[in-house]
């Protein structure tokens, strides 16, 4: 049996904050293994600009190569319709049956989970792995997963020091290697991808 971690997100494009978090999910003694994966239609927000699904695919292959327990799954963008977390952990727990999935989700989406489509059955399957952030309020954040905890769900907690930085920001002007591992943003350039 062994521990996965399953870090979902639009990564468009993906970014040196995304992959500080990547390296320290790759970095926890209890993960066997970190699947990357990015979404095809994100549920809760819409963008300005969304790359082509093998674009942000390959750029999170670029990204994490040199780490060792992840893999870069192209699961949610080969589904149709939004990809709703539910349905992705119910379709890795029949390939990982023995496998726990922990589902990694910053602090500002985690006071948000008892609202996630189909919690109350999403809870029973899967571990929410919630990483500290950059302005999240922990008093406020604490007394929500404990919350959580007493309605059934299983809740681990882990800091990582990353700065607050969005896809949008990058998108609006950060395309350098300040912000973008510089093998992904040759490949952006390559691409022609957000304007470059």
């Amino acid at each position: 049996m062994g521990n996965i971690a399953l870090f979902g997100g639009t990564f468009n494009p993906i970014h040196n904050e995304h992959l500080r978090l990547i390296r320290h999910l790759d970095g926890l003694s209890f993960i066997e293994r970190v699947l990357v994966m990015p979404t095809r239609i994100p549920p809760h927000k819409t963008s300005d600009y969304l790359a082509e699904d093998l674009d942000r695919f390959n750029m999170c292959k670029i990204a994490t190569e040199n780490l060792s327990k992840v893999t870069v799954s192209d699961f949610e963008i080969k589904r149709e319709g939004k990809s709703y977390t539910f349905y992705t952990v119910s379709a890795l727990k029949q390939e990982y049956k023995n496998d726990e999935i922990f589902v990694v989700c910053g602090g500002d989406m985690a006071i948000t989970l008892d609202s996630w489509y189909k919690f109350d059955e999403l809870k029973e399957l899967c571990t929410f792995l919630v990483v500290d952030r950059p302005g999240t309020d922990k008093a406020k954040l604490e007394r929500y997963l404990e919350g959580l905890k007493v309605k059934g769900a299983k809740v681990e907690y882990t800091v990582c020091d990353t700065k607050d930085v969005s896809s949008t920001m990058i998108r609006n002007g950060g395309l350098n290697p300040s912000f973008v591992p510089k093998k992904v943003l040759d490949y952006i350039k390559e691409k022609g991808l957000y304007g470059v």
